[in-house]
């Protein structure tokens, strides 16, 4: 049971106050050996792992770009294959202190989106070509 009681003694604000939690937590999965434990933790690691590359790589590469957004001018020609631009994860990684502003947060929510879309859209489609190319076997070796 959860209560809230004044405590001006704890306090400086005389109208703060003390929140006691006292609630027990039904077991929500119950295992039956150390086996299963583990495996049930194991889609757990694997979400926290690749959320830490990502970020790893996105720091990466916004370090790499030397952080300065650059729009490419296709009017240059052929050098504008060559101009320097921010990956779009490294875009996010830059920015994450604007996103109180309404505008900037809503674009870096767009991002997001796009980077997260592509990346589903990509893994099915890899996906995909793997299930069609199953039967099509490449030995190596002298033939």
């Amino acid at each position: 049971m959860a209560t809230a009681t004044p405590s001006p003694d704890a306090s400086p604000n005389p109208n703060a106050l003390k929140l006691d939690l006292n609630v027990l937590l039904p077991a929500m999965v119950n295992f039956s050996s150390v086996a299963d434990a583990e495996a049930a933790g194991q889609p757990f690691a694997a979400a926290v792992l690749a959320t830490a590359r990502a970020l790893g790589e996105a720091i990466m590469l916004s370090m790499v770009s030397g952080s300065k957004g650059f729009a490419p001018n296709p009017i240059d020609g052929i050098t504008f294959l060559l101009e320097p631009t921010r990956p779009l994860a490294a875009t996010i990684v830059d920015n994450r202190e604007g996103l109180s502003a309404v505008p900037l947060g809503q674009t870096i929510y767009a991002f997001a989106a796009v980077l997260l879309i592509s990346s589903v859209f990509l893994s099915f489609a890899g996906w995909y070509m793997k299930r069609r190319l199953r039967h099509v076997a490449i030995y190596g070796g002298a033939g």
